[in-house]
Parts: structure tokens; sequence; C-alpha cells
């Protein structure tokens, strides 16, 4: 005699496959034992869901939960437990079994949204920063709530830009300035330090960030940054002039460079720089007489003398400069050009030697003024 399967029995392959039929087949059946048997036995992973949602025996909801092969089961399974902790452990299972298989983010989605453990958000949260599954981990992060996990986790990643995300779901206010000061302060990223001090709002703190910054960080873009936002004008003179000291960068030596005005400054720089064109852009932008006077009389840079006396207008001075003996203020140098000889095979080099007598600029100086 010929027993036909049960719909539930059927395959989604097979051609008389009802996704209907296979639905209503389980419809009137109770006996936990018999579902648990489609569970194990139906192919199609929806019934074998409808299945576990027609359990409420919990033993047997605790072991298809635990043992399943298929992870929709499993959280059908979950979703059904009164034991809320071991449901949550089962998601997160469920989730990490997702990104191993490159499950599609919608699938991995659904998941998290059925957490709210908040530990095991932060992990989901970690997870997928470093898997770099941006969908998963902003969408755990709209789950976490719990401010001390959050507060912890904006101080701690190595992630710089998570901890400025995370810190945007702070929703205590002081906790929020506090945790945006201290990334601020301890970032090592120079845009993740800005941005977390233009959520600041406290003026006074700004400040006192500001200036943290703009003496600590690694970084010469994020110290010029935080100088700009100084309204001390004359401690960021004295920070521009650090990061010219100390830095050995040019072109962040001249953006700093540029905010100087203080005269005094600008001379020390001008006499004591380590880079050539630093020195001349100093003296360039001094004004100040007596101060161009000194760097005329006793700066050994011979640039930097070229164009202090082209700036000065004290006679005495210059006169003083146009009679003196000593050798710093003339200049030899060599120019090297290599030249095409026709008559040879390879290119011969032709050495010039120009002189440069500073003296006679002073004299020049001298005549232009009389």
């Amino acid at each position: 005699m010929f027993f036909s399967k049960p719909a539930w029995r059927r395959k989604h392959t097979d051609s008389d496959y009802n996704w209907d039929k296979a639905l209503k087949s389980i419809e009137k059946i109770t006996d936990p034992k018999k579902l648990a048997k489609i569970v194990k036995l139906a192919p199609a992973v929806h019934i074998r869901c409808e299945a576990v949602k027609r359990i409420a025996d919990q033993s047997i909801l605790t072991e298809i939960a635990k043992t399943d092969a298929e992870a929709w089961v499993r959280i059908a399974a979950a979703d059904q437990l009164n034991d809320r902790n071991l449901a949550q452990k089962i998601y997160l299972e469920a989730y990490v079994a997702f990104i191993k298989a490159d499950a599609d983010k919608l699938w991995r989605e659904e998941v998290i949204g059925k957490i709210t453990d908040q530990f095991m958000l932060a992990n989901i949260v970690k997870i997928a920063a470093l898997g770099r599954l941006w969908y998963d981990r902003d969408a755990a992060l709209d789950r976490l709530t719990d401010p001390k996990i959050l507060v912890s986790m904006a101080k701690s990643s190595k992630d710089e830009r998570l901890c400025l995300l995370v810190a945007e779901r702070i929703a205590d206010p002081s906790l929020a300035q506090e945790t945006y000061t201290f990334i601020a302060q301890n970032s090592n990223d120079g845009n993740v330090r800005m941005e977390a001090i233009e959520k600041l709002t406290d003026p006074k703190l700004d400040q006192e960030v500001y200036a943290f910054i703009a003496q600590r960080a690694d970084s010469g873009h994020a110290r010029l940054k935080a100088i700009e936002k100084l309204t001390d004008r004359k401690l960021a003179q004295r920070l521009c002039a650090d990061i010219v000291k100390t830095f050995k960068d040019y072109s962040i030596c001249k953006d700093a460079l540029e905010k100087i005005t203080d005269q005094s400054v600008l001379a020390d720089i001008a006499k004591n720089n380590w880079h050539k064109y630093i020195r001349k852009a100093a003296c360039e932008g001094l004004t100040d007489q007596s101060l161009l006077i000194d760097i005329a009389l006793n700066a050994v840079h011979f640039e930097v003398l070229d164009i202090a006396i082209g700036k000065l207008t004290d006679t005495a001075t210059l006169r003083s400069i146009s009679q003196s003996k000593d050798n710093k203020y003339t200049k030899v140098e060599k120019t090297v050009s290599q030249e095409e000889d026709p008559r040879l095979y390879y290119t011969k080099p032709d050495v010039v030697y120009t002189e440069f007598d500073l003296r006679k600029s002073a004299k020049q100086r001298l005549a232009e003024l009389q």
C-alpha cells in the first residue's frame, strides 16, 4: 500500500511542494514530542521554525536552542525561552555564525535587534568594527544605552573614530562632555581631537582643552588647529613659537610662523632657527628697527643679514657695516652647471664662483636713504 509523505516532509525543491499546504499540515499538531520530531525531520527551515513556535515545553526548547544545526531554528527556540539569559547567548552565537557564513546583513541586523544584553552589544560593536561591518556596528550601537559601558568604550577603544561614535550615544550631558574632553586630550588622531573639541559646550573647558592639545599633541596639524581656537593670543603666539623651534617639519613650521606677529619672537627665530627659509621668512616679517639692528650686527646667517640690512633705516649702523672687516658679511657661492660639448661624448661641468658682499649692500642702502 502506498503512503504519501505529509506536506511538512516535502522538500522545497520537490515539484509538488506547496508552502501553504506545508504550513497547514502542522497547524493542528499540539503534541510537543511530535512537534520536536518535525523540527528534527522537516527539510524546510521555515517549517521547522513554525513547529518550534508551537512548542511550549521549556526543556525541549532549551535542547533545540543549544543543539540544532540551523541558526534560524535555534533563534526561533530562543524566542520562546523563559530563560532570557540563555536566549541572549543563543542570539550572540547565531550572530557569530552568520558572520562566519558571510550571511546577508539584514539577517545579522535581525539577530542584533533581539539582543538587549549591553555587554553583548558592546562585544558586537567591537567585533563589527574590527571586521569593518559598519552596518552591524551601527545597529548594535543604536541599542547600547548603558552609560558606564558607553563611556568605557569611548575611552578605551583603539578605533579613534569609534570613540566619537560611541560618545554620541551618551545621553547624560555631563558624562558626554567628560568623554569628549578625554577624547580631545588623548586621541592620536588630530581630526578626531578637533571633532571632539567641537562637541564641547563649556567655553572655559574648550579653552583648557585647546591649550592642552596645542602643547601636547604629537601632530603639528592638530596643534595648529587648536591654536587657531585659542582666545589668549599671547599664549597662541608662544605656542606657535614653540612649534617653530621644536618641530622638524618645514611645512608645519612655516604655517606656525605665519601666525606669529610678536617682533621679539620673530627676531629670535630669524637668528636661531634650524631652517634657512624659516629664518628668512621670520626676518622678512620684522619691522622693529632696534631688532633689525641687533640682527644686522650680531646674526651669523648670511641670508638673514642680507634681509636685515635691506630693511634698516639707521644710517649709523649701515655705515658701520659698510666699513666692517667681519667675514660674515661676505660670501662666495659656487654654481655648477652641465654644458654639452659637441666635441665630447659626455657633458663638461661649468663651475662659476660668485662673490656676495653685504658691505656693498649697506652702502647702497645708505645711498637710498640719503
